[in-house]
């Protein structure tokens, strides 16, 4: 997700504390600070654009990332605001992470929060990287804000975690919907459409062909592509190696491992496999 929705949620869940938010207040410094900190590995971008991809969502965001970061920002509070109780700091900071973290596990790229248990990226692909309704839902929180911050929080939190539901039910339905439609239980992925938030792109895989489109409605599936499995798969060797989904995001890829590329006129699909490999699904 992108900075200034972290830091939404990183004053949120600061509300909690049930004081009123300022820049001298030690507790949204913290939450804050924890909340915006795991996109800090954008300095690896001086090693180039790949070794960005390599790292990013890797050990930041992860248990051990979130729980350095937040021991650093505790001391620094502590610094900053004399007096400011050492283990309050890092547990307001280290919410802020995990927060930062969950967050992030809900769009279509993905984190590994278990690293370094965890190597791929996992996604519940149930979010854009931008979504302004969240604005919208933190509303009620800015309206209570200065009478009952608890309450405001409260209110912001219990509306997200009905959006997500929400989105996670329209989700299965379009699932089911598109399972139904191609029927002989094809494999389906669902990921967020960029410019309409409640339509999804799909890619279908049944055991000759993968089916390109959009989903607007359970009964309007518009099909925008068909692209027929190879008689015999091509491997290729990645030059670099990525865990898998950030090679993805280099290419602008689909959602998880399959996806399309532009390439001298034609099109096809992949996937990345863990070892590093790219395998080639289709190409008419």
């Amino acid at each position: 997700m992108d900075p200034i929705t972290h830091a939404v949620f990183g004053i949120g869940l600061a509300g909690f504390s049930n004081t009123l938010f300022s820049p001298y207040n030690p507790i949204y410094a913290a939450a804050i600070t924890g909340a915006v900190a795991p996109d800090l590995d954008v300095i690896t971008h001086l090693g180039g654009r790949l070794s960005f991809l390599k790292h990013h969502r890797g050990f930041s965001h992860s248990l051990p990332g979130l729980i350095l970061s937040a021991a650093l920002i505790s001391i620094i509070i502590s610094i900053d605001y004399p007096g400011t109780s050492l283990p309050d700091s890092f547990l307001w900071a280290l919410g802020g992470g995990l927060s930062h973290s969950l967050l992030d596990s809900l769009n279509i790229y993905g984190t590994r929060l278990c690293w370094p248990w965890q190597k791929k990226l996992s996604s519940l692909g149930l979010l854009n990287l931008i979504d302004p309704l969240f604005f919208i839902l933190f509303l009620p929180f800015v309206a209570l804000h200065y009478r009952r911050p608890a309450v405001g929080a409260s209110v912001f939190f219990a509306l997200v975690l009905a959006y997500l539901l929400f989105r996670w039910l329209l989700k299965l339905k379009y699932a089911r919907a598109l399972k139904g439609f191609f029927r002989n239980r094809p494999k389906v992925v669902l990921y967020p459409h960029t410019c309409w938030p409640f339509s999804w792109n799909f890619i279908v895989e049944t055991a000759s062909v993968f089916f390109l489109g959009q989903l607007h409605h359970p009964q309007q599936i518009k099909i925008q592509q068909k692209l027929p499995k190879p008689k015999k798969t091509g491997w290729y060797k990645k030059p670099w190696h990525l865990p898998q989904g950030a090679f993805s995001v280099l290419l602008q890829a689909f959602f998880t491992s399959l996806c399309k590329k532009k390439k001298t006129g034609r099109s096809f699909l992949y996937k990345i496999c863990a070892t590093g490999r790219i395998i080639i699904l289709a190409m008419p």
